[in-house]
Formats: C-alpha cells, structure tokens, sequence
C-alpha cells in the first residue's frame, strides 16, 4: 500500500529530534539511495514505488547524482529555506534564526514580519535556476532529459565507492571502466551471482 518512499540521510537537518539520534544513527544520504534502490529491486517492486532522496542535497550537481544513483525525485529542506527567505533574512536578526520567519508563522510577531510574494518569488527563481543549471549537465552528457541519467553517467574518486556504487572508478582506463559498468550492469539481477563473475 506504499506509494512512495522519502530517504532522509543522516545529514539531513531533523532539529527536532535528540542529539544522539541526529549525531549518531542513520546512513549518509548517498549510501542510503544506493541500498534503497537495490533493497527495492531485488524484492521486484522498484518499478511500483517513488523513492525520495533528502538530507544536505543542496546543489544541481548533488541533486543530479542522487538522480542517476536511483532516485526518482529529490527534497530540498534547509537551502529552500534559505532561498525562500532571502532578502528577509534581517527581520529576525540578530535576536533570532531567520527559519523563524516561516517556522514560526503561527506566531503574530514572525506572521506579519514575512513578506509571502517576495519569499514566492525568490523561491520560483531558486527553482528556476535550478532547473536551467540541471539542463546544462543534462546536455553537456549528450542527453535530452533528468530521467535519462543513470549510474553510467558517474564515476567515483574511490575504488570503494564505485564498488558499492557500480559506477566506474576514476582513476581506471576508459575502456576497463566500461568494462565494469557492462559486466555490473547485467550481473544486477542475481543475487547470488557465483564468486569468479563478480566484479571487485
């Protein structure tokens, strides 16, 4: 009965929750997409499911890699705050945090110090900037659409990371790095894959 699925890494900034769950429990948000959507697609209902990746994805370029990594969508939280309140930032401050403005909207002092058509506007430019600067990446890797990009398109400064990720390693030739892509590629579907056809 799930429709979509909301992965909130452990650099996601909770604020309400305790010091030690904030600090110490939780998966970083880029191994947490990548277990995730295998987790979803060895159980076959990967294709059934939207999976939302959140957590310190505050750039096109972050939002771009959890898309290839096998997310369907991304969530903004702190930095659509900050876009949300630019420019309005100085009627909470220095005596509070601007996310007052908007956190605390219940209150009548934070409700009538918000401008809402200014923060509507600079959040539509924020967006609007996102998208144009995605679009760049997009076509500079020869593709016509954010759901085009796949792990393919990565590749990783770590030979452990591209070995949990299944993206190519860097500092590998081109060829033997597309080598791996193939060979992680068609190997996805089983799980037990016998020792000498896994790729290390």
């Amino acid at each position: 009965g799930v429709d979509f699925i909301t992965l909130d890494g452990a650099e996601g900034g909770t604020h309400g929750g305790p010091p030690t769950l904030q600090g110490d429990v939780g998966v970083p948000t880029l191994y947490g997409i990548v277990r995730a959507d295998q987790y979803l697609r060895q159980r076959g209902v990967r294709d059934r499911l939207t999976l939302i990746a959140a957590g310190q994805l505050t750039t096109p370029r972050i939002f771009l890699k959890a898309l290839a990594l096998g997310a369907d969508a991304v969530d903004r939280g702190t930095i659509a705050i900050i876009a949300l309140l630019s420019g309005q930032m100085t009627k909470a401050l220095p005596g509070a945090p601007p996310d007052n403005l908007v956190t605390h909207s219940s209150s009548r002092q934070w409700n009538r110090a918000l401008d809402i058509d200014q923060a509507a506007q600079h959040m539509a430019h924020y967006l609007a900037s996102l998208r144009q600067e995605m679009s760049y990446v997009v076509q500079a890797l020869g593709k016509t659409a954010v759901s085009q990009l796949d792990r393919s398109d990565l590749a990783a400064g770590s030979r452990q990371l591209a070995d949990f990720a299944g993206v190519p390693f860097m500092a590998e030739s081109p060829d033997h790095a597309h080598r791996i892509a193939v060979l992680r590629r068609s190997a996805a579907p089983y799980e037990k894959a016998s020792p000498e056809h896994r790729v290390h």
